[in-house]
């Protein structure tokens, strides 16, 4: 259990969060959500310990403390040089009686419990899929025997395939009594595993409550401060001229390949693709595009 009573901080100026209240539950899984610079990721490290509140308090179950949790990050903290079973044991077994088989052995099992037992522990991690990290880092806070562990945005890098493994992973961890925070942007995820929810708006709790409470339509307006009668408008534009044209357009060694793409005078044109696509900076300097990239 996590409980979170008036906590705040303050970076200079800024106020990251103010006063934000809540209790997530062994069991269930707690969404956290909220736009860009809402405080999601402050309010998840101070959880974690890893940064200090200015004020107000964190509390856990009983026998429960900081060190029971594990925050894994969006960008993943594993040690591409050493096997899975090193990743997961990492800091946890340690001297001279070392045994990569039995770490092995033992790895194995702990993914064999968590529904992954197809990743191999003696492999190099640098080998691995996104997916497949995502799950050792994961799997790490089950060695160390967190019982609340915090994902903060843990699908930003995986397919709709690796998604649904994702959330299978979830279920398992809750339905071993594991207390999950969960981040993420998208309202499908959420809806896919959260049961409760805390909405935040620029460092403030604004809304918290069980998902089966809310529509979507009532998550936006939290997040946004004002209703939203049309989630995507569109304004009229008149595009110009032709400024770029591709036909069949495959850069060196094959990347990208044979791609088409005409870009006009007034035009916004969005190129996105999973991590590891391949290919969008091949494309913009062969072709000498200037592409914003949000993320």
């Amino acid at each position: 259990m996590v409980q979170v009573s008036n906590l705040s901080k303050s970076y200079g100026a800024t106020h990251a969060l103010s006063g934000v209240a809540f209790t997530a539950n062994p069991g269930r899984v707690t969404a956290i959500i909220g736009e860009n610079g809402s405080g999601k990721s402050t309010l998840m490290k101070l959880i974690a310990g890893e940064e200090t509140p200015d004020s107000g308090l964190i509390a856990f179950g009983k026998d429960e403390d900081q060190r029971s949790v594990t925050l894994v990050h969006q960008e993943l903290a594993l040690c591409p040089h050493l096997t899975v079973a090193e990743n997961m044991f990492l800091g946890v077994k340690s001297g001279w009686r070392f045994s990569p088989r039995t770490l092995e052995k033992q790895a194995a099992e702990i993914l064999v419990g968590l529904g992954f037992g197809n990743i191999p522990t003696g492999a190099r991690t640098s080998s691995l899929s996104v997916s497949e990290r995502q799950v050792t880092d994961i799997a790490r806070a089950v060695v160390r025997g967190s019982r609340t562990i915090l994902l903060d945005e843990p699908t930003s890098s995986l397919n709709q395939v690796d998604k649904v493994k994702l959330y299978d992973l979830i279920q398992t961890l809750k339905n071993e009594g594991k207390t999950v925070l969960f981040i993420s942007h998208f309202l499908e995820e959420i809806r896919a595993v959260a049961d409760d929810v805390v909405i935040l708006r620029d460092g403030d709790c604004v809304a918290t409550g069980a998902m089966a409470e809310f529509e979507d339509a009532d998550i936006i307006q939290h997040m946004v401060g004002r209703k939203v009668d049309d989630l995507f408008p569109r304004s009229e534009r008149e595009l110009g001229e032709v400024l770029l044209k591709l036909e069949n357009f495959t850069g060196e060694k094959g990347i990208p390949s044979n791609i088409d793409l005409t870009v006009h005078r007034g035009e916004i044109v969005g190129i996105a693709g999973l991590a590891g696509a391949r290919g969008l900076d091949l494309l913009v300097r062969s072709a000498k595009l200037t592409v914003y990239l949000l993320i």
